[in-house]
């Protein structure tokens, strides 16, 4: 009978300790720390694992009314096994995924059970270079932030930055400047291999994009350019932006902390805020941690203004803006946090931003009206619609916040507003307090940065306009930019594979028709791009290689179509490394194209079969349904 008793307790206790372990088969991992990414869209809010499945819970922040995917060749990867996705709930795998208004949605992914033992995994979401990467996810629950990243210089650790000072002059030279990158925590596949570098250029005015290669052993990137002024620059990479400022003729390391800028970008994990992310050597190593700090408390820029000033009249939006500047200038003034390098560096931007805000504000307060009553810009606005009509008056507000000079280059938006200034409406006396100086200067010479650019010869007004300039700088600038062209096109002589082609001389109702009736008989991929636009351009970066391997074809033509707003030595050296036939149509002949298919934008793709019938197909916006559909044309 003892015995019985014995073997009774025993069983009860073995079924104890079986609920309790069933109980435990599931783990969960709330908001898990990772090592590196290359997005800021996916946020993980937790991880179940169980004997069963490993589902990971996504939160999704991105673009309204734009969309997401996910690759069904989504896979795990822990210590050298592959973890396939078995389904998904809430998104379908391989289509086009909205997004609602709100910019955010949840989606759930299911994984095959992962080995009990791993104490973090990667989440691939296939091997494509566009595709969303996560590394080192934490399976623990008990992983923290490290410290220092590995290949970090150790006098750079705690190394002191002086910025007691004020924001210093900003150079107007000419020169070569050298920027090292180091990529800290660099994983190969989490790029295409490359980063790329924007310089903003206010003479000529312009922007200057740079696909620099990156080491994936040693997340290394260097890049040499010729710079002219001070200037604003930022680097994509890894899913992240690096804003920086260069002066011409400096050498400048920037070691970047790629799981410190991965997490601080994270809206679930919390950082050290006093921990820098980003570490700079060369002669801008002050401005660049400023530029870097904390500045989202200090800017004068939120997405809450479109609300607040949809509806105003000129008088209240500009009254609007006075006051918002007044009040952050005195947040920044009252700030203990900010150093005087940092308030100086803030004030300057906000004053810019202020700038932009009423110089543009016709345009502005029409856009908070359409987006309140949700009116898209192919729609006309009601006819009570009253539009806001700004005048001198309203411009002499910028005197509040006028910039001083030269400290203009230390803002990437610069370059975007200074010429507003020069609008019939805009006195510059009564904008700036004064009759001569920086703007006085650059509205001088503004017309001519794009002649240099074109290799147009200076008229006589403008020989002399350029000698009335007291600045030698732009001079010298135009100088550089004609030796540098003439580099280039001696460069392209070597370059085969691509044509320019002369436009036809027709009607512009017979101009399409005359274009590709050149290759009658053959498939026509006709591609609308400027030289300016991003997305055209890694569109066409992406195409090339198909074009001698799965799209190579003698029944497959490539035409690229575009208009003056492309300056023509640019176009000319860009186009030396895209194979095809190249169109530099005018301004009318733009338009009515744009006009005739009912273009929204660029890139924009017109199909020409074999039997010379064309229609619009934007869906071409998607590689892979760019790929699909020209291979089976061929």
């Amino acid at each position: 009978m003892k015995h019985d008793v014995i073997l009774l307790s025993t069983l009860i206790l073995l079924a104890m300790t079986c609920f309790g372990s069933c109980g435990k088969s599931e783990r969960v991992v709330e908001r898990p720390v990772f090592e590196v990414r290359n997005t800021g869209t996916l946020e993980i809010d937790r991880i179940v694992l169980s004997d069963t499945a490993t589902i990971f819970y996504f939160d999704a922040f991105f673009t309204p009314n734009y969309w997401i995917r996910i690759d069904s060749r989504t896979y795990l990867l822990g210590d050298s096994v592959r973890y396939t996705i078995t389904g998904a709930e809430g998104i379908e795998l391989d289509k086009e995924f909205w997004m609602p208004e709100s910019g955010e949605a949840s989606f759930k992914l299911i994984f095959p059970p992962v080995d009990r033992r791993l104490k973090k995994i990667d989440f691939i979401e296939s091997d494509c270079e566009e595709c969303f990467k996560i590394y080192g996810i934490d399976l623990t629950g008990k992983a923290s932030l490290s410290g220092y990243p590995e290949g970090l210089p150790r006098k750079l650790r705690n190394a002191a930055v002086d910025m007691s000072g004020p924001l210093p002059d900003a150079e107007l030279t000419v020169g070569t400047t050298r920027v090292n990158l180091h990529l800290l925590g660099y994983r190969k596949g989490m790029t295409n291999g490359t980063c790329t570098m924007y310089n903003n250029r206010f003479f000529p005015r312009g922007q200057d994009e740079t696909s620099v290669p990156v080491d994936w052993e040693t997340g290394a990137a260097s890049v040499e350019f010729e710079q002219y002024g001070t200037m604003s620059n930022f680097i994509l990479v890894a899913g992240q932006s690096i804003t920086f400022v260069t002066s011409p003729g400096e050498t400048m390391d920037i070691y970047v902390d790629l799981q410190e800028l991965g997490r601080r970008s994270s809206r679930y994990l919390e950082t050290d805020d006093s921990k820098p992310c980003l570490y700079f050597t060369g002669r801008n190593a002050a401005v660049n941690r400023a530029l870097n700090g904390n500045n989202s408390n200090y800017s004068l820029q939120s997405e809450e203004m479109y609300n607040e000033i949809a509806g105003m009249s000129a008088d209240e939006f500009t009254d609007y803006i006075a006051a918002a500047y007044k009040a952050a200038s005195e947040k920044i003034s009252q700030s203990t946090e900010l150093s005087p390098l940092e308030k100086d560096l803030r004030n300057t931007e906000n004053k810019v931003w202020a700038q932009y805000f009423v110089l543009s504000g016709e345009s502005l307060l029409e856009s908070a009206f359409r987006r309140k009553n949700k009116i898209p810009w192919d729609q006309a606005v009601p006819e009570n619609y009253s539009a806001p009509v700004f005048t001198e008056k309203h411009y002499g507000v910028i005197s509040n916040f006028q910039v001083e000079g030269t400290e203009y280059l230390y803002t990437g938006l610069f370059p975007q507003v200074y010429p507003m200034f020069f609008r019939r409406e805009v006195d510059l006396e009564t904008v700036t307090g004064r009759k001569e100086g920086f703007l006085y200067d650059l509205k001088k010479v503004y017309a001519l940065g794009e002649a240099a650019e074109n290799m147009r010869p200076l008229t006589d007004d403008e020989k002399a306009e350029l000698e009335s300039v007291r600045e030698p700088f732009y001079a010298n600038v135009l100088s550089a930019v004609e030796n540098k062209l003439q580099r280039q096109l001696e460069e392209l002589k070597n370059k085969t594979g691509y044509t320019i082609c002369d436009v036809p001389e027709v009607p512009d109702a017979q101009l399409f028709d005359a274009i590709v009736g050149n290759y009658s008989g053959k498939v026509v991929f006709v591609d609308f791009w400027a030289t300016w636009c991003g997305p055209c351009r890694e569109s066409m970066k992406w195409m090339e290689p198909l074009k001698d391997t799965e799209l190579k074809s003698d029944n497959l033509v490539f035409v690229y179509l575009t208009g003056p707003s492309s300056p023509e030595m640019k176009w000319r050296t860009m186009i030396a490394d895209v194979k095809g036939e190249h169109y530099r149509v005018s301004e009318t002949q733009w338009r009515y194209l744009c006009d005739k298919f009912k273009i929204d934008g660029i890139p924009s793709y017109v199909l020409v079969d074999k039997s010379g019938k064309y229609e619009l197909r934007n869906d071409l916006r998607d590689h892979e349904v760019l790929k699909k559909v020209l291979g089976q044309e061929i």
